[in-house]
C-alpha cells in the first residue's frame, strides 16, 4: 500500500469512497491529483453529510474538508505530529514536501505510508572516524553501529533517505572497519528497503572530506554527503533542487540556533575600562549539521591521500571563487549524536 491508494478525485461518488476507505482501512482519503493535496475526506465527514441529506451518489468534493491540517516536511518533527494528534483529534497527518506533494501520511495508530519515489542521486556517508567523544562506547563499537532503539544510527540514516527514493549509498569506513563490513554482510544487514550499499576503505584517516577522493571517477554528478552521527529531517530532493537553482558548488545544510552564554559578559575599552555589562547574553547563529550537497568537481580539489575536513574543502572552494551556499532547516529537524549527552537525547527520540 502506498500514498496513491489514498487519493481520489472530487467527482468520486460517496459509495465508492466508502468502498476505498474499507480497502485502505484508515477512515480517511485525500483529494487531489499528482500527489498534490487539495482536500481531505473522512468517514466522519460522510456521516455528517448523510445526516444533512446527502446520499451515496453525492460527490466527494461536496462534503470534503478543503482546509485540512498538514505539516510541511521541513517542520514535521515527531513532537509536532504527536501534538497534532493530541490537540486536533484527527486520524492522520499528511506530510507535504516543498513542491506541494504528499511525501508520507502518519496515522494516529503509528502506521506510516510513504510515497514511492526513485532518486539516482548518490549518498555518501562518512563513517571512518574514531568517535572519541563517545568513548568508552566506541572502544567496543564503531560509532555508526551504535544502536538507537532497534536499529543502528547508520540504518536510521539510510532509512530516512530511502523513504524519499534514494537508493545508492556509498559508505567510507576506517576505524573498526571489519565490524562494519561484517554488519553489511548478507547474513546480518536487514536490507528492508532494498538499497545498494558500497563500502569504501580508507588506508589512513583522511578527515571528513579527504576520503571522497576514493570515489573520484565513480561520482559524476551532484551528490549528498552526510556524517554518520546526524539525522536531518527535511526534504532532501528539495535541498538538491535549491542547490542547483543557486548554481552552488557546495551547499551546507544548516540549522539556526540561539546559544545562551551561561555567564555575564563584560565589554571594555582599549584601557580596560568597563563600558558595558550584559547578563547571560544569547547569540543567534547558524550551525553546520554535517550534511552537504556537492558537485562532483569538488573531488578534484582533494589531493590523493590528503587529510582534509569539510570546512577546509569549503574554504578551498571559496578561495577559488566557487559559489558556496547554506540551506536552513528547522531547529528541531536535526539530531546529532556526536557527544554523549546528545546521544542520550537522540536515543529518547527513537524510543518506540
Amino acid at each position: 500500500m502506498e500514498i496513491a491508494d489514498f487519493f481520489i478525485s472530487e467527482e468520486e461518488k460517496i459509495k465508492n469512497v466508502l468502498h476505498r476507505m474499507d480497502t485502505v482501512g484508515h477512515g480517511i482519503l485525500l483529494i487531489g491529483s499528482g500527489y498534490q493535496l487539495k482536500a481531505v475526506i473522512t468517514d466522519g465527514d460522510i456521516r455528517r453529510a448523510m445526516m444533512k441529506g446527502y446520499d451515496e451518489n453525492s460527490r466527494s468534493g461536496d462534503i470534503a474538508n478543503y482546509c485540512p491540517f498538514f505539516l510541511n516536511l521541513f517542520e514535521a518533527t515527531e513532537q509536532k505530529i504527536n501534538d497534532a494528534f493530541e490537540t486536533r483529534r484527527i486520524k492522520a497527518v499528511p506530510i507535504v514536501g516543498n513542491d506541494g506533494t504528499v511525501k508520507r501520511i502518519v496515522f494516529d495508530n503509528g502506521k506510516v505510508i510513504y510515497k514511492k519515489a526513485y532518486n539516482d542521486t548518490k549518498v555518501i556517508i562518512m563513517a571512518g572516524g574514531k568517535g572519541t567523544r563517545l568513548a568508552p562506547l566506541t572502544d567496543v563499537l564503531p560509532k555508526p553501529l551504535i544502536p538507537l532503539d532497534n536499529e543502528t544510527i547508520l540504518e536510521h540514516i539510510i532509512d530516512r533517505f530511502s523513504i524519499l527514493g534514494f537508493w545508492d549509498f556509498n559508505i567510507i569506513i576506517n576505524y573498526k572497519k571489519e565490524l562494519i563490513k561484517a554488519f553489511f554482510s548478507e547474513t546480518v544487514y536487514n536490507n528492508k528497503n532494498n538499497v545498494n550499499v558500497t563500502l569504501w576503505e580508507e588506508e589512513n584517516f583522511q578527515g571528513t572530506a579527504g576520503g571522497l577522493k576514493l570515489l573520484q571517477g565513480e561520482i559524476k554528478s551532484t551528490f549528498i554527503l552526510s556524517n554518520c552521527d546526524i539525522i536531518v529531517n527535511s526534504d532532501y530532493e528539495y535541498i538538491i533542487n535549491k542547490h542547483k537553482e543557486n548554481n552552488n558548488y557546495i551547499t551546507m545544510v544548516c540549522v539556526p540556533q540561539n546559544i545562551q552564554i551561561p555567564y555575564g559578559t563584560v565589554k571594555t575599552d582599549a584601557d580596560n575600562n568597563i563600558i558595558a555589562l550584559e547578563e547571560k547574553p544569547s547569540i543567534e547563529c547558524l550551525i553546520n549539521t554535517g550534511m552537504y550537497v556537492l558537485e562532483a568537481e569538488t573531488i578534484e580539489l582533494i589531493n590523493k591521500g590528503e587529510f582534509l575536513h569539510m570546512p577546509d574543502l569549503i574554504q578551498r572552494c571559496i578561495d577559488k571563487g566557487y559559489k558556496v551556499g547554506a540551506y536552513k532547516i528547522a531547529e528541531d529537524g536535526w539530531l546529532d549524536m556526536g557527544e554523549m549527552n546528545k546521544l542520550k537525547y537522540m536515543k529518547k527520540q527513537f524510543i518506540s
